[in-house]
């Protein structure tokens, strides 16, 4: 993970897996931000893995989508959502 790219997965993994795992730590939420986050959290951890990073990062961007969707729904606008879905992209080009 010496390369730029290696870098931003690892960053990408532990932004979106934290704040994965905080909701489902911190609850009470609503059942769906329970699944979402339970999701992402499985996505970040086969992001993370060079064999399954791809549909780790298809499932990253399903639950990206997802909460962009949620968010806009309650008037809010989630600009780091997009980013972190320019970010899988990019780290899924260099999946095997």
């Amino acid at each position: 993970m010496t390369t730029s790219i290696g870098w931003l997965r690892a960053a990408l993994v532990a932004a979106c897996g934290i704040g994965a795992a905080l909701v489902l730590a911190r609850g009470p939420y609503a059942p769906h931000a329970l699944a979402l986050a339970g999701a992402e959290l499985v996505a970040c951890a086969l992001l993370a893995v060079p064999a399954t990073r791809r549909a780790g990062g298809w499932l990253l961007l399903a639950t990206l989508a997802a909460a962009a969707v949620v968010h806009g729904v309650a008037g809010e606008l989630p600009t780091a959502l997009a980013v972190y879905a320019a970010a899988t992209v990019v780290v899924m080009r260099e999946a095997p």
